[in-house]
């Protein structure tokens, strides 16, 4: 069997979760929501996913119990939807892409940083 590593992991549940953004995000945005709308709405579906995922999956046997990983992880998803609104916000006033496409680009961009700060701070072994 093969062992997988803690960044693919989180690649394969950030991705999961990126899914279920883009899919309720441009569902919403499809039906005539406004973009900015539409994107809080499909980081909440996505933020449901992502916690569950990375505390049993990506990040297993860090050892925090719900109660600390959860706030933590909702800190560090909150800031990721505030630079993806930020991104968002300026890629569709710019008009250089579609709101879909723009989407994609917010979210995309916002990844990195999140695996980093939940790896250090969120999901980290240490007290």
């Amino acid at each position: 069997m093969v062992k997988l590593t803690q960044p693919i992991k989180f690649i394969i549940i950030g991705g999961l979760s990126t899914l279920v953004h883009m899919s309720v995000g441009v569902s919403l945005i499809a039906i005539g929501m406004a973009p900015l709308i539409a994107n809080m709405w499909a980081f909440c579906m996505a933020f449901l996913a992502s916690f569950t995922g990375h505390f049993r999956f990506s990040f297993k046997g860090h050892g925090k119990p719900v109660r600390q990983a959860l706030p933590r992880f909702l800190a560090v998803a909150v800031l990721g939807f505030g630079a993806n609104e930020l991104i968002l916000y300026f890629l569709v006033k710019s008009e250089w892409v579609r709101p879909e496409i723009a989407l994609f680009i917010s979210t995309a961009t916002v990844a990195l940083m999140t695996y980093f700060l939940s790896r250090a701070w969120a999901f980290s072994q240490s007290q």
